[in-house]
């Protein structure tokens, strides 16, 4: 796994994290679609078979 991680990650976090906050509050509801529409995804992959 130390392969994959590389010394620009720190950064790229960094960005990110400086975007959500730069959004405010509307970034939450964002967010939050984004991480149901994630477990929808993981659970129909799941009940596929």
């Amino acid at each position: 796994m130390q392969i994959l991680m590389n010394s620009a990650e720190p950064a790229a976090l960094e960005v990110v994290w400086n975007f959500f906050r730069q959004g405010g509050w509307f970034m939450v509801p964002i967010l939050a679609c984004s991480l149901v529409a994630v477990a929808v995804v993981v659970y129909k992959l799941m009940t596929l078979g």
